[in-house]
C-alpha cells in the first residue's frame, strides 16, 4: 500500500483503518518495516522510502509477483516452508548492513 503511494504520509491510525488491524499490530509493523529499512518516518507519518535501490527493486519484484500471481504469494507467506519455498523467500529477505 506504501509503495504505490510513496508520495503519501499515512499515519498510524491511517494504515490501521486501512488495513482493518489493531493499533498495536500497525504500530509494530511499521516500526519493523522502518528498521529494515523499508519506509521513513518524519513524526509520526511513514512513506514508502527504501534505503537502497537493491531493496526498491526487490520490492518491485514483489509486487509484480504480486499482481500476477496473488494466490501464490499469499500461500506463499502463510503456508509452513518447504525447502524450495525457502529459498524462494530468502531471495527476499532484508538484510541489515
Amino acid at each position: 500500500m506504501l509503495y504505490k503511494t510513496p508520495e503519501k504520509k499515512w499515519d498510524v491510525e491511517s494504515i490501521r483503518k486501512e488495513m482493518r488491524s489493531s493499533l498495536s499490530s500497525a504500530s509494530q509493523q511499521l516500526t519493523s518495516l522502518t528498521e529494515k529499512g523499508l519506509l521513513r518516518c518524519e513524526g509520526n507519518n511513514y512513506s514508502y522510502g527504501p534505503s537502497s535501490a537493491e531493496l526498491d527493486n526487490k520490492v518491485k519484484k514483489l509486487h509484480q509477483l504480486y499482481h500476477e500471481m496473488p494466490v501464490a504469494v499469499v500461500t506463499c507467506i502463510y503456508e509452513r516452508p518447504t525447502e524450495k519455498l525457502k529459498n524462494f523467500s530468502d531471495a527476499f529477505k532484508i538484510k541489515k548492513d
